[in-house]
């Protein structure tokens, strides 16, 4: 499993969208750059006299509406008055001319200029910024005289007036009004794409587009195309219909003579190309605009952000950071500067430029904290720590965390930051600082792609500081939702191991069955026959834990866990009698590790040995073990079985060595009574005959039955003998004359009495006292003759026979001694003295 699987960014196709929402909203939502200065609806004409169709020079006789009566009708007062009051007006003498039009409408309130004397007075009103007064008068020319020719112009006016107030429903209406009223084509164009406007401003794109269609028909000498086009483009696309905004953008690119005109056009032309997946005409219309030196520099600096944009979900990071040097100078707008620092160090990120990307991260965070990209720059600051595995990761997750957590409490980012801490702790195999960490995230609010990872490490870290429990729920969930992962048999494995630890084999061997019947070439394969082996060991189903080790060595031969596996599998096959099977498998184990399996292998080797009765091959073990091991252990049993068979074989000094090591003289009452003495029996023949007489005389303190003690104390008899102590020696034999009476047991007493007669009658011969040696020969050969006469045992009495003859002889009785040989030569022909 990987350790070091990191969170996934958020695609870069997410980030561009992001990027030309912002784009949007900067150059949508606000009239274009070069209709700043107009930022209000406004007449046609801006001249302190506003007409319906700005003629004439300044000053000039203002138009007279169509007469109720013929031109040649002949004037009356009402008719002097009125152009006085005109005249005044044309003077701009306004307080003069409102008290001749009101005048005029209070002396004939008939006469056929009332609609012109209501507008004009409304218009003296406005141009002396009385509100009230002035929309009053519009409204009466609206009202009363809807079909009049100044109705028209106070229509307009009235709409001007609601639109800058905010009444768009009101201004529309009048727009209308004006626009089906005026015979003028100037006024009626304004009209429409004013009325178009108050319709943007409720909201209603479908009137909207519906009011532009007159305005967008006239071609030529027409100042709203520009704007008409712009508006209709941003209707479009803001209804999702880029492919109709955008002909009519393009359109406005080419034929535009303005820069600044152009500059928007080109922008909004890029950002509807990006959308519509055509990234290298986005980029081609973004390098337009940038590269224009006439468009405002917020125009550029747009394009320079939407242009790293899509180089960026291109993933071209080398022209990201290519084209924002060469830019340096160039200043986005003040809301788009944190998004083109983002860009660029999400660019240096994606070429693994990690303390670049943290530069320009931090400088979001330092000159722009407040900014909703503040949030997302502090964490791909902590990601980018996390990828150069800075020491210091922990600290600045942990103030990411307390920074924004609860402002953005239920964000990915702040578990995701958590995760970052917890994935760093986990890749250093800092187990336990990383389950803590791990057990802080809401693994569910994850984005899907990063919890099975999250699960596993999760799992893997708790298991690691025995937190079974927690770790069997954190791996169940990364194996239930994860079927198809390629870390699902290490997680089995893993979780299995838990079950084993919380003791619930059943479970524990369902998981590694489910391994090795389903993952048979993943390596967990090799961990799951391990953990098996072990847990049918657990259940004392030792064939079966056999099987599983035998299996692991058969397809891993190289494992780590090869010596513990021969051994264990060896161990097993003897409990099941199978030491052939058995001694290979433990001979495996030693050879591979010496120091784990050495000293307790070789123990297990030499129990196979014993079983199989192998003296030689056990005797060779034994030796090579005990010089190897100081501390070596074995069983006395198993020595004395080597003990004794050699006995058995005449081989005593090797009988001695084993049935010594099988002793305990320190504590001898601990030593098997039959190891003493076959072991004095051993030492006897070999003539170490002091360690003799101790070893028979531990064998004679364990009260032995009369018959063995009778052979004990014989055996003691014949070490006093060979020790130079023949007193000692018949006081010995004599004692266990005390206890048997006939047979052979008495016999060699006798002749133990014997030779110790005859060895004090040579040393008396030596010191020359003749008499006392001729004393001692004729007790030894009594003692000779007795078994000799009364026996007749294949081994007691031809030695009586012949050791009676050489007392004899020594005793000068030779036709007594020559009788004994013809004896012994004629009922023990093949007799050989020792």
């Amino acid at each position: 499993m990987t350790m070091k699987p990191s969170p996934v960014p958020p695609s870069l196709s997410a980030g561009l969208s992001q990027i030309r929402l912002i784009l949007a909203v900067a150059l949508f939502a606000a009239p274009p750059t070069w209709a700043q200065q107009i930022p209000r609806a406004v007449p046609v004409d801006e001249k302190p006299v506003p007409r319906a169709v700005p003629v004439g020079p300044e000053g000039a006789a203002p138009p007279r509406a169509q007469p109720v009566v013929e031109d040649t009708a002949p004037k009356g007062p009402d008719q002097d008055l009125f152009d006085y009051a005109m005249l005044a007006f044309g003077q701009k003498d306004y307080a003069i001319a409102a008290q001749s039009f009101g005048k005029y409408l209070q002396t004939y309130p008939q006469g056929r200029q009332v609609p012109w004397a209501l507008f004009r007075l409304g218009e003296c009103y406005r141009f002396q910024g009385r509100t009230d007064e002035f929309q009053n008068c519009y409204r009466e020319v609206v009202d009363r005289y809807p079909k009049s020719e100044p109705a028209s112009n106070a229509a307009y006016w009235l709409g001007v007036t609601a639109y800058n107030s905010g009444d768009f429903k009101a201004a529309a209406s009048y727009f209308g009004m004006c626009e089906s009223k005026t015979n003028v084509p100037a006024v009626k164009l304004a009209a429409a794409f004013y009325k178009s406007e108050a319709y943007g401003g409720l909201k209603d794109g479908k009137k909207q587009l519906e009011a532009l269609k007159p305005v967008l028909a006239v071609k030529k000498g027409n100042d709203f195309l520009e704007r008409a086009l712009l508006s209709s483009a941003t209707i479009l696309q803001r209804d999702q219909k880029n492919k109709e905004a955008l002909p009519v953008l393009m359109e406005l690119l080419e034929t535009s003579a303005d820069p600044k005109v152009k500059g928007d056009a080109g922008l909004k032309a890029a950002i509807i190309q990006s959308e519509l997946k055509a990234p290298e005409e986005a980029g081609r219309l973004y390098d337009l605009v940038l590269k224009n030196k006439e468009a405002t520099p917020d125009q550029r600096g747009a394009a320079l952000v939407g242009l790293i944009g899509e180089l960026n979900a291109q993933a071209n990071y080398d022209a990201v950071i290519d084209t924002y040097n060469r830019n340096s100078e160039l200043l986005p707008p003040v809301e788009l500067r944190p998004r083109l620092l983002m860009q660029v160090g999400n660019a240096h990120r994606g070429k693994k430029s990690y303390a670049r990307a943290i530069d320009l991260y931090d400088m979001i965070l330092r000159f722009s904290p407040q900014h909703e990209l503040a949030f997302e720059a502090a964490y791909w600051r902590v990601y980018c720590y996390y990828m150069i595995d800075d020491r210091r990761l922990g600290d600045i997750a942990r103030d990411f965390v307390a920074t924004y957590g609860s402002t953005h409490q239920n964000h990915e980012f702040i578990n995701k930051a958590r995760l970052l801490v917890a994935d760093h702790h986990f890749n250093r195999q800092e187990y336990r600082q990383a389950a803590d960490e791990y057990g802080q995230i809401q693994v569910p609010t994850l984005p899907a792609n990063l919890r099975p990872s999250t699960w596993f490490h999760k799992g893997w870290s708790e298991a690691e500081t025995g937190k079974n429990s927690d770790a069997i729920a954190s791996l169940t969930e990364f194996i239930n939702g994860s079927p198809d992962d390629p870390g699902l048999a290490k997680a089995l494995a893993k979780r299995g191991l838990c079950y084993k630890e919380t003791h619930d084999n059943e479970k524990a061997l369902g998981d590694f069955q489910h391994i090795i019947r389903e993952f048979p070439k993943d390596d967990s394969v090799e961990l799951a026959y391990y953990l098996s082996a072990l847990v049918h060991g657990d259940q004392s189903k030792t064939k079966d834990m056999v099987a599983d080790f035998e299996m692991l060595l058969k397809l891993f031969p190289r494992s780590p866990a090869r010596a513990e596996a021969s051994f264990r599998a060896g161990s097993g096959l003897i409990d099941l009698k199978d030491t052939d099977k058995a001694l290979p498998l433990l001979r495996a184990a030693v050879n591979a590790d010496k120091k784990a399996y050495g000293n307790i292998g070789s123990q297990k080797i030499q129990l196979c040995l014993w079983n199989k009765k192998d003296a030689e091959a056990l005797a060779k073990e034994v030796d090579t073990y005990r010089a190897t091991y100081t501390d070596a252990t074995m069983p006395p049993s198993m020595l004395g079985f080597l003990g004794l068979t050699f006995f058995k074989s005449k081989e005593y000094n090797r009988s001695a060595k084993y049935l010594t090591w099988a002793s305990t003289p320190e504590v001898p009452e601990n030593t098997d009574p039959r190891i003493w003495n076959f072991l004095a029996q051993s030492l006897l023949e070999v003539k170490s005959y002091d360690d003799c007489v101790k070893a028979v005389d531990h064998f004679l303190a364990t009260s032995p039955d009369p018959g063995s003690k009778a052979l004990g104390l014989l055996t003691k008899a014949r070490a006093l003998l060979g020790a130079g102590k023949p007193d000692s020696a018949q006081d010995a034999a004599d004692e266990g004359l005390h206890i048997v009476k006939d047979g052979a047991a008495q016999g060699r007493l006798l002749i133990v009495q014997g030779d110790a007669l005859l060895a004090e009658g040579d040393k008396l011969e030596t010191e020359g006292d003749h008499d006392g040696a001729a004393a001692k020969w004729k007790g030894a050969a009594a003692k000779f003759v007795m078994p000799s006469q009364v026996l007749a045992d294949p081994q007691v009495t031809p030695e009586a026979l012949e050791k009676a003859a050489k007392a004899l002889e020594r005793l000068g009785q030779k036709a007594s001694a020559d009788e004994m040989r013809r004896l012994l030569a004629k009922d023990y022909p093949n007799y050989k003295a020792r």
